[in-house]
C-alpha cells in the first residue's frame, strides 16, 4: 500500500467512525508533536497514521512480497493540568472504544478482494497498546503488518 493509499484509507475511516475528527499522516514523534501544537483539546479524536516502513520478502525472482509495517494511532489532545483519575480513564475508554472500530474496519477493508486485492493484513498481528502523555495525548496505538 503506497503512502498515498495509506493516507486515503485513513480519511475513509475517520469519515465512517463517528467521534474521529482528525486524520493524517506523520513520519515521527517529532512531527506528530509539530502537527499536534496546532491542534486544541475540543478537536479530539485524532486518527494518525505512521508512515509505513516497507521491505520484501522473497525466495527467487517468481516468489517476490512486498511487505508493510506501520501504526496507527487514535489519540486525544488531554489537558493534564485538570484531569482526575476518573477522567484519564475516560480518555482511555472512548479512545479503547474508538480503536476498536477502527480495527473491525480496517479488518472488513482490507478483507474485501475489490478494496485492494493487493494487500493481505495480518490478522493475528493487529495488537493494540496505550499511549500516555505522547505529544499531549493520551489513547492507542495499533500495530499493522500487510
Amino acid at each position: 500500500m503506497s503512502p498515498k493509499l495509506f493516507y486515503e484509507l485513513l480519511q475513509e475511516i475517520k469519515a465512517e467512525v463517528p467521534g474521529i475528527n482528525k486524520a493524517w499522516l506523520v513520519v515521527d514523534d517529532s512531527q506528530l508533536g509539530n502537527t499536534l501544537e496546532s491542534r486544541e483539546k475540543e478537536d479530539n479524536a485524532y486518527l494518525v497514521g505512521v508512515l509505513p516502513s516497507y521491505g520484501t520478502e522473497a525466495i527467487n525472482v517468481d516468489a517476490i512480497k512486498d511487505t508493510m509495517v506501520s501504526q496507527i494511532l487514535v489519540l486525544e489532545k488531554t489537558d493534564y493540568s485538570e484531569l482526575t483519575e476518573d477522567e484519564f480513564i475516560a480518555v482511555f475508554e472512548r479512545t479503547y472504544h474508538l480503536m476498536k472500530k477502527v480495527r473491525d474496519l480496517l479488518i472488513v477493508k482490507i478483507s474485501d478482494p475489490c478494496y485492494m486485492p493487493t494487500a493481505r493484513l495480518d490478522l493475528n498481528g493487529l495488537d493494540f497498546d496505550p499511549v500516555w502523555k505522547k505529544s499531549q495525548c493520551n489513547g492507542w496505538s495499533l500495530d499493522i503488518q500487510f
